[in-house]
């Protein structure tokens, strides 16, 4: 015998009202899809040529042959940020060393982050990184 719920309210209520928690639940379960002024930038972007992950404590940026870390990445009031990391990681021919300091700058523009790389890369100056994650560690001498 299955037990009967000792709600006095018809099945179809519970139903809706159970529709309706979830529905106002969901919004403040999921994270900001575009990161906004003044907060932290948290997620991860790629391009062919680069990843960034974002958290609240660190960020990571991968590019061939190079890996870099930071601090967490405060976007100002107009989206954007610096910041002098560390290289954590690097494979030959790069003609940098682990523990190197390494300027970037970027912005948000929508749900894409623009990438300003200072001197220390010769070949590119600007990336333009897409939500997600995509692997571009290999280096490829």
């Amino acid at each position: 015998m299955i037990p009967r719920p000792s709600s006095t309210l018809p099945a179809k209520h519970l139903a809706s009202g159970l529709a309706l928690l979830i529905v106002i639940g969901a919004p403040g379960c999921t994270p900001r899809l575009v990161p906004e002024p003044g907060h932290l930038l948290l997620g991860t972007w790629s391009s062919p040529a680069a990843s960034l992950t974002g958290t609240s404590s660190t960020a990571a940026l991968v590019l061939p042959c190079l890996t870099v870390r930071f601090h967490a990445l405060l976007l100002d009031d107009s989206s954007q940020f610096q910041a002098i990391g560390t290289i954590a990681r690097v494979t030959d021919p790069v003609p940098h060393h682990r523990g190197d300091p390494f300027p970037l700058s970027g912005e948000v523009v929508g749900d894409r982050v623009l990438l300003h790389y200072s001197s220390v890369l010769q070949d590119n100056k600007v990336d333009t990184l897409s939500p997600g994650r995509r692997d571009v560690s290999l280096c490829h001498p």
